[in-house]
């Protein structure tokens, strides 16, 4: 399953938006092919360490002033926050000790102070082209409108194609009931679709903050294409699910699952506690 955004991102990735200050500075970082690794704050983790270097004092960030600092070999510290440039070519001594995923210094580097510190820090490749920010043990890179939009408006129409199965599965459902031949495997597909399509959405949300001002169309169309998908699935599983210790199952029983065995339907009939998905299956009313 892919990774979740941690809540110490939850802030700060709009912040680093395309269009932001912030942004225009890594996008200058990376033009110049210096490279860079940035400390997005400082606390005594951080300050344990960092040496060498030099402080900078009542000196506010901008794009340009980055830049220039990554020009030198060491680490810049900079408090998002304050919109403060602190420090500038430090060097960097996380615990070596702590594993880390990558194979390049400079990523290696900000994983593990990352790691060490709870401070997000951000590596900018000089061959790649790419800068990836770190959180904990979280990594993301910070891809470019021009390569996060079409995805963003791929996963659009796959969520809109998604949301008219949901709506013909409902339809159907619909049908069985009138005639009281529901089986389980129906109730099991329709919502198989409602939670392929909350995690769409969520996917493609990150996707719109990442993208800032270019995303919020973006989000207005998974908002859209998953209205009303939640409450749907809620009152068939109030329906249908076994009660479990005086309450009914919710979508949350499926986030143990891949995407694969999602789409499996026995998978997903077990995390439902289902035993026969071709067992008759009556409705007790709520939807």
């Amino acid at each position: 399953m892919p990774q979740t955004r941690p809540d110490s991102l939850a802030e700060l990735i709009p912040r680093l938006a395309p269009g932001t200050p912030f942004r225009q500075g890594i996008e200058l970082v990376i033009q110049q092919q210096t490279g860079a690794l940035i400390i997005l704050g400082w606390n005594r983790e951080v300050s344990r360490i960092c040496t060498g270097g030099f402080v900078l004092r009542d000196v506010d960030f901008s794009p340009e002033r980055l830049a220039e600092l990554a020009k030198m070999d060491g680490a810049i510290v900079l408090d998002i926050a304050s919109n403060q440039l602190l420090r500038a070519n430090v060097h960097l001594n996380p615990d070596s000790a702590l594993k880390t995923t990558e194979t390049g210094t400079r990523h290696r580097t900000a994983e593990r102070a990352a790691a060490q510190t709870g401070v997000p820090v951000i590596a900018i490749s000089e061959g790649r082209r790419l800068a990836t920010i770190y959180s904990d043990r979280y990594s993301e890179e910070l891809e470019s409108p021009t390569a996060l939009l079409p995805r963003a408006n791929e996963a659009i129409h796959t969520m809109e194609r998604f949301r008219r199965r949901l709506d013909e599965t409902e339809e159907v459902l619909d049908r069985l009931e009138v005639n009281d031949s529901v089986t389980y495997r129906t109730v099991v597909s329709l919502l198989q679709r409602a939670e392929l399509l909350q995690r769409l959405y969520r996917d493609i949300t990150r996707m719109a903050v990442s993208l800032g001002a270019e995303g919020r169309l973006i989000e207005l169309q998974a908002k859209d294409a998953v209205a009303g998908v939640n409450d749907l699935a809620n009152l068939v599983l109030a329906d249908y699910s076994a009660v479990r210790g005086g309450r009914t199952l919710t979508l949350d029983v499926f986030s143990s699952l891949s995407t694969e065995e999602l789409y499996d339907a026995d998978e997903a009939g077990r995390a439902l506690h289902f035993n026969n998905l071709d067992a008759s299956a009556s409705a007790r009313g709520w939807r």
